[in-house]
């Protein structure tokens, strides 16, 4: 776990960015020496958009982190968007540019949280990774979300459903293929 807020990395692990990121590096030497097969590497970037501690993130700052991680021998690098608070430009813009960059759009995937009154928010930002060929989306059944450490239980929104992303799902299919029901 990672994130691309030095103030959220040291209260949700102790560790500044820095730290992590040596951290993450000597696990994939460890890896690396254990001579493990096929090793698959999952790194969750929290705070894409907004650190529920300070705010808004810079965008190129957080492009720049993604760019780091890419360089690295991880298989995919989860955004996950902490405090549900993520927009679609927003999205487009971090993906994007690091498409320009050279970071496959097959490499992301998405951690979403969905606060009240923003299904439509979600179901466009999905679109959006679907149109980019991102296809990998962290679900869950709990009715849970958010960062215990950082956030309190009133700011935490709920993981990304399996109802909102299956129907989600069926919709951008049915629109893609012109199917009506």
């Amino acid at each position: 776990i990672s994130s691309v807020s030095n103030i959220f990395q040291r209260r949700n692990v102790n560790k500044t960015l820095d730290e992590t990121k040596k951290n993450i590096n000597e696990m994939l030497e460890i890896i690396k020496d254990k001579n493990i097969i096929d090793p698959r590497v999952k790194l969750y970037v929290s705070c894409i958009d907004e650190c529920p501690l300070s705010g808004k993130v810079d965008k190129d700052f957080i492009i720049r982190e993604l760019l780091y991680y890419n360089n690295l021998s991880i298989d995919e690098i989860c955004l996950s968007d902490t405090c549900g608070t993520l927009e679609v430009n927003d999205f487009e813009y971090i993906v994007d540019t690091c498409k320009r960059f050279g970071i496959p759009m097959s490499k992301f995937s998405l951690h979403l949280h969905v606060k009240q009154d923003r299904q439509k928010v979600i179901r466009n930002i999905m679109y959006s990774a679907l149109d980019r060929k991102i296809i990998n989306f962290d679900v869950s059944i709990i009715n849970g979300g958010g960062c215990s450490v950082t956030m309190k239980a009133d700011e935490m929104s709920p993981n990304l459903s399996y109802s909102l992303y299956y129907n989600t799902l069926f919709e951008y299919i049915k629109d893609k293929c012109n199917i009506d029901e």
